[in-house]
Formats: C-alpha cells, sequence, structure tokens
C-alpha cells in the first residue's frame, strides 16, 4: 500500500508504503500520520504511529527562541 498527502510544491509529502498479506474476507487495520517536517517521510503501518520530523521541529523551535534570547540581550545591553 502507498500513501502521501497532496501539497502543493513537492506535489506529494509525506510518502509512506506499507506491505501486508489480506486474505478474503480479512481485515487489516492500518494507520497513516502525515510528517510535522514537509520532507519528512509519513508513517503507515498498525496503530499506533508516530509523527515523523518531530526532530526538526524541536530545532527549528529551539533556535528560533536562541535567537529571541539574544536579540533581546543585544538591545537591552544597547540601551
Amino acid at each position: 500500500m502507498h500513501v502521501h498527502t497532496p501539497y502543493f510544491f513537492p506535489q506529494r509529502v509525506g510518502l509512506a508504503d506499507y506491505a501486508a498479506i489480506a486474505y478474503p474476507g480479512q481485515f487489516i487495520e492500518l494507520e497513516y500520520k502525515a510528517p510535522l517536517f514537509t520532507c519528512s517521510r509519513g508513517s503507515l503501518g498498525p496503530p499506533p504511529q508516530r509523527y515523523n520530523g518531530m526532530a526538526v521541529i524541536i530545532g527549528v523551535m529551539a533556535a528560533a527562541v536562541l535567537l529571541i534570547f539574544a536579540m533581546a540581550a543585544i538591545v537591552a545591553v544597547a540601551a
């Protein structure tokens, strides 16, 4: 099975593949989670699934917070 999330550019985000054998009348429960970061792969498989790209998002947020504190320190020192 192949799953993705439609997006503007690139057109397919969160590509995920899963191979399963299903016999007639058998149901297989799968869960798909789109990634938090656009360039990451999605998660597909038996539930529960995790969000991919979490480390990238945490890193970007940490860098933004550090930048804000650095700018506040520069303004405080300059005043």
